[in-house]
């Protein structure tokens, strides 16, 4: 094997290998000085992944307002691995992070060097994956946006490249549109440049094209798909305008940039003492400062094309794209309806560290390389020993824990709803339910997730399809609160009669 391949084979295999810890219940996280807890939003996407798999289709029967990408690759892997399965999908995302892992140890090695390259990667593995270790839609999203940056951003990238780059920004884009859509216009703008540097209008329109090709290549057949269902409009809504009408109003406190960093950082310091309290602080506040770095490396980039294109040179506009691909990656956090908490921040880490690699290239000489890569392992060494004293520290207590099932079915509303209904019940659950469908019942209604206190997160049309939906199939429990259920009574008086109350749990009186 050449050294060229080994080297991110071999980044990805330490990935997985560190990550292994989470395809059973518990395991270490960055965000907490406990064992790994049960992910109820990675049970909502999953639950809806096992949707499509028994036939329904995304948007048109069941809401969900980020892309496809996700939940038809968890679909067909539930499909051809007889049913849904958390450890069959932490599988799937362990791989997916370790890609994303490789890929980012290429981009950055290419312009820092290869150790930077691996330090960059290890940070990404101990540090950013850690900080939301579940199986969802923003690590694949990131995974696909690097292989589509690391494609585009090189020396005179040939046009299968800039198709190809093309082709994995869209499969971004119908993942997570806040991370897809934002990098692939600027890469594409980006594109341009040594066009315009050359002066010459056809390659600058032509490199354009051709990403936009691999792009469109994409979109085509998930729009045919959706378009032949008779969902499309119902994916424009779910993706593009209820994300700017309703999810702001869903977000409460989380709406300062790193939300959630002073949280983390008490539990620690009540839980951990000495060397071990710092490393964990480091790891938190050096996901806090990450993305400062893509806006600075835009700059820097941006005042050495301006240079380069005044003087007719086309070489080392590479770095441009990169630079504009980490600062369209982070700009959402700030400019766009995205939660700008810590986990979200962490989500879009590595495109932090794409911008520190940026920064690092014009001072990498045979010396300097070295002292920037020894700046990179260092950052991750720190973040290696505090991951694995974690998972040392938590490991009696994740051992200790039952198989997916049984874990689920601690969860209080579980059990209740376990005990008060038969298999083939269907059940309504608020807030974060979607354990509770995949473990325990089938849900009767669109929304695996109805908010348990803000109404307006959803549209008048959603509370109307969950209000007919409990109308129609009368399922026998429903998990709802307060609000929840005056909402839906709003719209279907006659229910209040249909159901009997017991806390929270509301079980239907015939």
């Amino acid at each position: 094997m050449s050294r060229g391949r080994a080297f991110p084979l071999a980044i990805a295999l330490v990935a997985v290998l560190v990550h292994l810890p989470y395809l059973w219940p518990g395991g270490a996280w960055t965000r907490r000085p406990v064992p790994l807890v049960l992910g109820q939003d990675e049970g909502t996407v999953l639950y809806d992944s096992h949707r499509i798999a028994t036939g329904q289709v995304m948007y048109r029967d069941f809401f969900e307002f980020q892309g496809p990408v996700f939940y038809y690759a968890h679909a067909a892997l539930f499909a051809a691995t007889g049913g849904p399965s958390l450890t069959v999908a932490r599988a799937f995302g362990v791989i997916a992070a370790a890609i994303g892992s490789a890929l980012l140890a290429l981009i950055v090695a290419r312009f820092a060097g290869r150790a930077a390259g691996a330090g960059a990667a290890l940070i990404h593995a101990f540090v950013l994956v850690p900080m939301w270790p579940f199986d969802y839609p923003h690590w694949l999203a990131e995974t696909l946006a690097l292989a589509g940056v690391w494609l585009a951003a090189r020396a005179d990238p040939p046009p299968r490249a800039q198709v190809g780059a093309g082709a994995f920004l869209a499969a971004s884009l119908f993942t997570i549109q806040s991370v897809g859509l934002p990098i692939l216009v600027a890469v594409t703008a980006a594109a341009a440049l040594p066009g315009v540097a050359a002066r010459d209008v056809r390659r600058a329109l032509v490199v354009p094209a051709r990403i936009v090709a691999g792009a469109a290549a994409v979109a085509a057949p998930i729009l045919a798909y959706f378009a032949a269902h008779g969902a499309l409009a119902d994916l424009g809504y779910a993706m593009f305008l209820w994300p700017m009408k309703h999810y702001p109003l869903g977000q409460g406190g989380a709406t300062s940039f790193g939300w959630g960093l002073e949280a983390s950082l008490r539990e620690h310091a009540q839980s951990y003492r000495g060397v071990w309290l710092v490393l964990a602080s480091f790891c938190l506040h050096l996901i806090y400062v990450l993305p400062a770095l893509a806006p600075i490396a835009a700059a820097a980039a941006g005042a050495v094309a301006l240079h380069r294109v005044a003087r007719r040179r086309t070489d080392g506009l590479a770095a441009v794209v990169a630079a504009a691909a980490s600062l369209a990656a982070v700009s959402p956090l700030w400019l766009a309806p995205v939660r700008p908490d810590i986990v979200h921040v962490a989500c879009l880490g590595s495109f932090g560290l794409v911008g520190a690699a940026v920064l690092a290239a014009p001072l990498v000489g045979r010396v300097a390389r070295a002292r920037v890569g020894a700046a990179f392992c260092v950052l991750a060494a720190a973040g290696g020993a505090s991951y694995a004293y974690k998972t040392a520290s938590t490991w009696p207590a994740s051992r200790a824990l039952g198989d997916w099932r049984e874990e689920a079915l601690k969860l209080a509303e579980a059990r209740r709803i376990a005990d008060e209904t038969a298999p083939d019940d269907t059940i309504v659950v608020g807030a974060m339910g979607g354990f509770y469908y995949l473990y325990v019942r089938p849900a009767a209604v669109p929304n695996t997730y109805i908010p348990a206190t803000l109404p307006a997160y959803l549209s008048e049309a959603q509370w109307g399809r969950i209000a007919d939906a409990i109308a129609i199939r009368r399922p026998r429990a429903l998990l709802l609160f307060g609000k929840q259920w005056g909402e839906i009574v709003k719209r279907r008086p006659e229910l209040d009669a249909l159901y009997r109350r017991s806390g929270a749990l509301l079980v239907r009186a015939d």
